[in-house]
Order: C-alpha cells, then sequence, then structure tokens
C-alpha cells in the first residue's frame, strides 16, 4: 500500500481515539472559597445572629426553637464545550461558550447562648451535580435529585437534625400533641416500588418513605397529630391497583412513638389472567416507644422542599 494512504490511516485511527467533547470551566461569580472563608469568620469571631446577619444578609430557612438558619446564594459560572471533529486532516476543535447557574449554601447553627458553634458551605450545580450534603454539628442539610419517574421536576431538599437532638428534653414538641416518628430502613423496608405513607385523610403529611437517604441513615419522618385515634396509611407510588394497608393506632398526649412498616409487593399469577401477574401490596407495622438501635443513627426532619414538618 502506497506510503500516503497508510499516513491517512493513521490519521484517521489517532482522530478516532482522541475525537469527544471536552469542558473546560473558564470563571466562576460563586466559589466555595468565598462561601468558607465568611462561614468560618462567624465561627472564628464567635458571631451572634445579629453579626452573621450583617455577614450573610436574610437567612433564607430559619428556626429559633430548633437554632438553626440556611442561606442560599444563586450565582453562575461559565464553561467553554470544545469538541474535536474528525475532519481530515486532523480533529478540527469547535470552542462553544456555555453559561450555568450556582446556588451556595451556609448552615449555620447556634449554641443555647445565641453564638455560631458550626458551620458547613457547598455549592451545587444542579441539574448536572447536586448537592449531596452539609454537615453543621447536630445538623445536615441535603438536595438531591427526584427519583426516576417523579413528577417533581426540581431538587429535593430537607434540613435534617440528629434523632439525640430531636428527642432532648429542651427541644421536645408541645406536650399537647403526641409525635409519631415513621422510619425504613434497609432491614424492614424492601420493595420493588416505593411506598408512600399519609396519616389519617391528610394529604400535607404524604411522603415517599427513604426519599432522602439510605437504609439506616434514611431521617426519620415526624408526624405530629392531635392525641387521640389515628389511621397510618401505606400504598405503592403510582401503583393504584397494588392495594392499599391501613393501621389504626392511638396516639397518647405528649407521647413519642416510633413505626417502622415492614413493605413487601408481592407477586402472583391469577388463573383468570395468566399471563399477566397481579402485584399486591403487603405492609406489617410496628409501633413502639422505644427508639431501635438501628434507627438512632438516623435522623429526622425538620423541614422539606420549603415546608416545615415540626415546629420551627
Amino acid at each position: 500500500m502506497h506510503r500516503q494512504a497508510w499516513r491517512f490511516i493513521a490519521i484517521v485511527v489517532f482522530a478516532s481515539g482522541v475525537a469527544g467533547c471536552y469542558v473546560f470551566p473558564t470563571s466562576s461569580s460563586l466559589t466555595e472559597k468565598e462561601l468558607s472563608s465568611k462561614a468560618n469568620a462567624a465561627l472564628a469571631t464567635p458571631a451572634t445572629r445579629a453579626k452573621v446577619h450583617d455577614l450573610l444578609g436574610d437567612p433564607w430557612i430559619s428556626s429559633d426553637r430548633w437554632r438553626i438558619e440556611v442561606y442560599r446564594k444563586t450565582g453562575n459560572y461559565h464553561e467553554l464545550l470544545v469538541t474535536l471533529s474528525l475532519l481530515p486532516p486532523v480533529p478540527l476543535p469547535l470552542p462553544i461558550p456555555g453559561k450555568k447557574d450556582l446556588t451556595g449554601y451556609t448552615l449555620v447553627s447556634y449554641s443555647p447562648g445565641g453564638v455560631v458553634d458550626a458551620v458547613g458551605t457547598a455549592i451545587s450545580k444542579y441539574p448536572e451535580s447536586p448537592l449531596a450534603h452539609i454537615q453543621a454539628g447536630d445538623f445536615a442539610f441535603t438536595e438531591q435529585e427526584p427519583p426516576p419517574g417523579s413528577p417533581i421536576r426540581t431538587a429535593l431538599q430537607a434540613l435534617i437534625v440528629s434523632h439525640e437532638r430531636f428527642t432532648a428534653p429542651d427541644v421536645r414538641i408541645d406536650v399537647h400533641s403526641c409525635t409519631v416518628l415513621v422510619g425504613c430502613s434497609e432491614m424492614w423496608c424492601k420493595s420493588s416500588a416505593p411506598i408512600e405513607s399519609q396519616l389519617d385523610g391528610d394529604a400535607s403529611t404524604k411522603y415517599v418513605m427513604g426519599t432522602f437517604g439510605s437504609g439506616r441513615r434514611s431521617p426519620l419522618m415526624p408526624l405530629m397529630p392531635e392525641p387521640g385515634a389515628h389511621t397510618l396509611h401505606f400504598s405503592a407510588v403510582g401503583k393504584g391497583g397494588w392495594g392499599e394497608v391501613s393501621t389504626p393506632f392511638t396516639c397518647p398526649p405528649s407521647a413519642l412513638q416510633y413505626v417502622m412498616p415492614t413493605a413487601l409487593v408481592r407477586r402472583t399469577h391469577r388463573i383468570e389472567n395468566l399471563f399477566w401477574p397481579h402485584y399486591r401490596l403487603e405492609v406489617t407495622v410496628q409501633i413502639q416507644n422505644d427508639a431501635p438501635a438501628e434507627l438512632k443513627e438516623s435522623g429526622v426532619l425538620l423541614w422539606t422542599n420549603g415546608r416545615w414538618l415540626v415546629q420551627r
């Protein structure tokens, strides 16, 4: 074969190996260093709430009862997308500028004396790379992608407190209500479909088990009903034909109870419809007054997607 033909083949093979898309960040109006420097300044002073507000502005999420604040700051970053085309004699770089949004979060917790005792920061590039986790003392703020098939199109967000802090005497819920913590762990809740819980007929209490975290790290869902008789409903998300399981229970005043459902979706074949399987939701529920050791490692949801689940 002619030498020039061999040279052409070599160029094509080389181009095939290096061709593709490459992203190069060029600038950003918001950086992790900027967020952390302000947060660390509030921690080093140590600063009061008023000083933190002067430094960071108005909080996005705030609670006097839990002594916690979350700050949110938006920005953008520029990047250069370079594609290499397979045009002879060599791959041709095609730079394409782009601009995407950033969101910076700062989590600040306060001591009983009203000064900063823990901070945490992170930057989210959702939907490209959502924020995974911020930890500050007994609190965590998390942002994650919605589960596949979810009708929610925006990031899922939650503020979580440790089980120990939630059950501490100085922050316990009003004695005129009762508290139910619904938990789900790898040991107790395995299902081929997401399981949704709801208290009585209150749609605002709907929660998909294990939405945040996984296994024993999934936070507990708090419910604060009036003392008396209630019913917990469990159903498979988006699977109305799989049935619903209801569990009646009684919640005494100022009581703290734990609910652990064991969920299973059973598939059977009926004689009348042999070639199409029938699915049935089966749930066994345990209600007890003491927290299982496995769930003590779980946190408790305080706030999610713009809504407080407990007294703030």
